[in-house]
C-alpha cells in the first residue's frame, strides 16, 4: 500500500513506523499492535494512495476509543509535524548530511530525524548544537547494537 506525505513524497506503508509512532504517543503495546493491525486492514484495498491524514484520522479515531490521554498525545505530536517547515526540515537534513558526511546515517522520521551513529569520528558536539539551537529535543537510545539519535522538534 502507498501512503502520499503532506509533502507530496509517496511512501510505502510501514506497520513499524505507524505502532512506533502510536507507542510514542503512550499508547500500550497491545493498543498500538491492535490499532496498526486494523489501519492495515482497512487501508489495504484502498483505490490509489492512501494519504497520511487519512491514516492519521482513522488513528485518533481508534485511539479516542481506547485511550483518550494517548490520543491527545498523538493528535499533538502529529499537529506539530505537520507545523514544521518542510524547507526548513529540507536545510536541517542538508546540514546534518554536510555535518556528519559517512560518519552517520540520517533520515527524516516522525517529523525529526533519526541518527544513526556508524563510526567514533561522529561529530557529537557539532551536532547536538545545532540540533538544541534549532528547537529540536534530543534522545539517544540503543536499537540491537545501533546507537541513534531521535531529534524531533519541541511540542
Amino acid at each position: 500500500m502507498e501512503v502520499k506525505k503532506r509533502t507530496g513524497k509517496i511512501e510505502q506503508f510501514s506497520d513499524e513506523k505507524l505502532r512506533n509512532g502510536i507507542l510514542k504517543a503512550g499508547a500500550g503495546k497491545k493498543e498500538a499492535d491492535s490499532i496498526t493491525a486494523a489501519a492495515k486492514a482497512k487501508f489495504k484495498n484502498h483505490e490509489g494512495q492512501v494519504t497520511s491524514r487519512e491514516i492519521r484520522n482513522f488513528v485518533v479515531s481508534e485511539l479516542t476509543k481506547m485511550n483518550s490521554k494517548a490520543v491527545s498525545d498523538f493528535d499533538s505530536f502529529v499537529k506539530t509535524v505537520e507545523m514544521i517547515s518542510f524547507q526548513h526540515a529540507g536545510q536541517m537534513e542538508e546540514k546534518l548530511r554536510v555535518m556528519c558526511q559517512d560518519t552517520a546515517r540520517i533520515s527524516m522520521a516522525y517529523g525529526g530525524f533519526e541518527i544513526i551513529v556508524l563510526n567514533s569520528a561522529f561529530n557529537w558536539q557539532g551536532v547536538f548544537q545545532l540540533l538544541l539551537s534549532t528547537g529540536f529535543e534530543v534522545s539517544v537510545r540503543m536499537r540491537g547494537s545501533e546507537l541513534v539519535i531521535w531529534a524531533k522538534p519541541q511540542t
